[in-house]
């Protein structure tokens, strides 16, 4: 049995480099979702391995999908150029700055309910 479990934790990081969804990785080897989470629970190290390899397997999608949009924009497509420049452009975008939550300023607001319908006035 422990042969097997360790066969499907390398199955397991296998997969999640390419597709680094926990759902589909574990329907794939036929792996419920709640023994995935056990062995994370019970193994440190198999829980630090798994976090590092989904991290991986994000990059590589996310440099899948930056590609793809450089290849949408090399094409001439204007949605795809108005999107790099306000997420990538300090010149087109918005400010990335998102200040620290005690520079938040709150404002106390009053909140009045509508009055109750009239149901004689019917249209």
């Amino acid at each position: 049995m422990a042969r097997k479990k360790e066969s499907d934790k390398k199955k397991l990081l296998a997969i999640l480099c390419d597709m680094p969804i926990v759902s589909i990785a574990c329907r794939q080897i036929g792996l419920s979702r709640a023994t995935y989470y056990r062995w994370c629970d019970s193994d440190r190290e198999f829980a630090n391995t798994i976090d590092r390899v989904i991290s991986k397997g994000e990059d590589a999608i996310t440099d899948l999908a930056v590609s793809k949009l450089i290849a949408r924009i090399n094409q001439g497509d204007i949605w795809a150029l108005q999107f790099w420049l306000r997420n990538r452009s300090s010149r087109f975008g918005f400010p990335k700055v998102t200040p620290p939550p005690e520079e938040i300023k709150y404002k106390e607001v009053t909140i009045i309910p509508f009055p109750p319908r009239n149901n004689n006035n019917k249209r």
